[in-house]
């Protein structure tokens, strides 16, 4: 028997994709996954927590689905249903009918779907509906959740309530009645809609059905064609691993749309397919424009997709995002806040890479497998001609050679696009960056890194929003900008050559625009251009302030790093608490979920974390900008912890004598203080190790004037972009 879909673990949907891009794909995936891969803190502790949850439910070879599902934290993720009291049930014992009368609302939109028999129903929920029928929203799939999980449980009392069910809701007594069923007919679509089909319509992408995430199984089977399509039987697909009814019936349907929408001319008119398969066309009017006026209408018809059948949090994205300048977009972070339900940063960012996938999809090959709304064919023309434009070059060129080739394409100056460049880059490249975009396309601007002193060539780079980059590049020895300019001067490095190149690249470029006359520099701005939080919240200027700033300042660093949804609240209510009222992890666990272990795993972690930024000054890693003078006040913390070899009550007395401070006001502080010192909560003794700290590489640190020498003109490779829109994945 197929082991079952981790789908079926109703786990966090975000989190499910990420385990099944890993190759987790069933249940029996999931112990080969934990010996391969180090998994991301917030994926373990899920993982392991379903996966306790689960083996308490097992039974010799039976799972308990009901008593998996009946848990206080179950939440319903999709219709994934699994129950061994359902074992008997299939297509061979459909039971009774699937309708408004069995199952409600629920029910109604099942059999529209052609999931008219519980038989066929089980089926398709043991192999789990990625993709919900039309109208089968939240409500309703909770609807059957509750039916399904009281019928269930009602068998377990009453052994014949199927068959009583079979009695009082019999198949084909309704007017779904059909005669023969399509599964007992070895009748291909071909037999009866080849020939009515014109060569046009036989010729499109399957895409055009708006199959949804079944296209690509489709597409596997080799079937990319509509004739293709067509010319497999029926009970063929049926018997495909997650086919079922609901997908056939949608093909029937796309296929009996296009035959309606056919003109004599062999075209179609897609108003009348859409109106067919109730879809939204857009533009809503004809277009009679040029090919300068359609391409300036792309930010207002895609502004049109929000109210074209997209989710609430594709909306906010498409709304507060993607339809949005630059320098008006919402974070990342900003958006997840007003999300219906409140999701990761990271989970934006997949949902937004989707909504960029599944435009491009659509504009370019007129593939509508995933979308709520159809393009008119003369809307997607530029985007046609922009395809075939590139369609030689590398999957990489610079933003320059992009511009200069839709110019070609679309036989008009860069001046008429050049306000929806922002737009028809991230659809093409799939990513839309935040802030300033388009700074980051400019070359760095050497005389402005050496304004003053030239001080901020001598920046490190773990200073800069560059991720692990920082720590990649000091392995080779390049901690400043001064060395990583040299870098690409000597051909060390390349700007393409990976990510991490191409990133500190762009945020030297950043930075660069950063540095006043006098050589001091705007971090508030950078912060805002690189779109991160500046932190603390406040300014540091006196030793009192920084003390105030530690803990709201750990909590908003570990929350914009999200290093676990767990991080911040287990240092604002265990570490940074004193021993007496420091509640015990298993206390913490009872509080946040989760068990002990995992929470003492997270705390470890983040005062690991916590001290490479504030002790080692590893802002890099932050996902946000840590102000110099904050980092500074740690500097002597550190420098005094170590001068008293780990003593408190020293540490403490110097310090008050330093800063002016009483003992009293300092010791508030000092469990946060001595935790992120030195990575274990503060307990009773008075003497304490530090941290290990990850050994500093030693810096080559070149002479300035090397690199105006060679560069005299400072004509740095331009950033690159990929064109993953132009390049077909399937």
């Amino acid at each position: 028997m197929t082991s079952p879909s981790i789908r079926h673990l109703h786990m966090d949907l975000q989190i499910a994709e990420q385990l099944e891009e890993l190759g987790c794909v069933c249940l029996s995936d999931i112990s080969g996954l934990l010996a391969t891969y180090e998994l991301d803190d917030e994926i373990s502790e899920v993982l392991a927590e379903t996966s306790a949850a689960l083996m308490a439910c097992i039974s010799g070879a039976t799972i308990d689905w009901l008593r998996f599902y009946e848990r206080p934290e179950f939440e319903c993720n999709g219709l994934f249903f699994q129950c061994v009291e359902f074992s008997s049930v299939g297509l061979d014992t459909p039971n009774f009918a699937v309708n408004r009368a069995s199952l409600g609302n629920a029910g109604a939109m099942l059999e529209r779907a052609g999931l008219d028999d519980f038989g066929v129903l089980v089926k398709e929920l043991r192999e789990g509906m990625r993709v919900p029928p039309p109208g089968m929203g939240g409500i309703k799939t909770l609807e059957l959740w509750e039916s399904l999980t009281r019928l269930g449980k009602g068998m377990r009392d009453d052994a014949p309530l199927l068959e009583e069910y079979a009695q009082r809701y019999p198949i084909y007594s309704s007017t779904s009645e059909r005669g023969l069923r399509a599964t007992s007919k070895q009748v291909s679509n071909e037999d009866i809609c080849q020939n009515e089909l014109s060569e046009l319509a036989l010729s499109l992408d399957i895409g055009v059905l708006h199959l949804g995430p079944k296209t690509e199984k489709l597409r596997s089977k080799g079937l990319s064609r509509v004739r293709e399509l067509l010319g497999v039987p029926l009970p063929e697909i049926l018997s495909w691993q997650g086919m079922g009814r609901s997908t056939t019936s949608r093909i029937q349907e796309g296929v009996e749309a296009l035959k309606r929408a056919q003109v004599p001319e062999g075209d179609i008119d897609w108003e009348i397919y859409c109106d067919h398969m109730q879809l939204t066309l857009l533009p809503k009017q004809p277009l009679s424009q040029t090919m300068s006026e359609t391409i300036v209408l792309l930010p207002s018809v895609i502004e049109e997709t929000v109210l074209a059948g997209e989710t609430e949090d594709n909306r906010l994205i498409l709304e507060k995002r993607i339809m949005k300048p630059p320098d008006e977009r919402m974070t990342l972070e900003a958006v997840s806040e007003l999300m219906p339900v409140k999701i990761t940063r990271e989970r934006v960012r997949q949902k937004e890479a989707k909504i960029l996938k599944r435009l491009a999809s659509a504009l370019i090959y007129n593939d509508y497998a995933q979308s709520p709304y159809h393009f008119r064919p003369e809307f997607t023309a530029p985007w046609s001609k922009a395809a075939d434009q590139f369609a030689s070059s590398e999957d990489e060129i610079s933003l320059t050679s992009l511009v200069e080739g839709l110019e070609i394409a679309w036989g008009v100056s860069r001046d008429v696009f050049s306000e929806q460049l922002p737009l028809i880059t991230a659809i093409i490249t799939g990513d839309l960056a935040s802030g300033d975009e388009f700074k980051r396309a400019l070359p760095v601007e050497m005389p402005l890194l050496l304004q003053g002193s030239g001080l901020a060539m001598e920046l490190p780079l773990k200073r800069l929003q560059i991720g692990k980059a920082a720590n990649s590049f000091a392995e080779m020895g390049i901690d400043t900008i001064s060395d990583f300019l040299n870098a690409i001067t000597s051909g060390e490095v390349e700007i393409d050559e990976n990510t991490a190149s191409r990133t500190t690249y762009e945020q030297v470029n950043i930075f660069a625009q950063c540095v006043e006359e006098n050589g001091e520099i705007n971090w508030p701005q950078y912060a805002q251009d690189a779109g991160v939080p500046d932190l603390p919240a406040y300014q540091i200027e006196t030793p009192q302030n920084f003390l105030e700033a530690i803990i709201p300042t750990a909590i908003s660093v570990l929350q914009a790093r999200q290093l676990s949804a767990r991080a911040p609240d287990i240092f604002k209510l265990r570490t940074s608490v004193g021993l007496a009222t420091r509640p015990t992890m298993d206390a913490m666990a009872a509080e946040l979920g989760g068990f002990g272990p995992t929470i003492k795993l997270v705390e470890t972690k983040l005062l690991r974390f916590l001290s490479e930024v504030f002790i080692e000054g590893n802002v890099a890693l932050a996902r946000s900008h840590v102000d110099e003078e904050f980092l500074s006040y740690w500097a002597i913390l550190d420098d005094s912890f170590t001068k008293f070899d780990g003593d408190v009550e020293h540490l403490v007395r110097d310090l008050c004598e330093k800063w002016g401070i009483s003992e009293e006001e300092l010791n508030k502080y000092l469990p946060a203080i001595v935790a992120i010192l030195t990575g274990y909560p503060m307990g009773r003794l008075t003497r304490h190790n530090t941290v290990d700290r990850k050994k500093p590489t030693s810096s080559r640190t070149r002479h300035v004037q090397k690199v105006l020498n060679v560069r005299e003109e400072h004509d740095f490779v331009p950033r690159m972009v990929s064109l993953r829109g132009f390049r077909r994945t399937h």
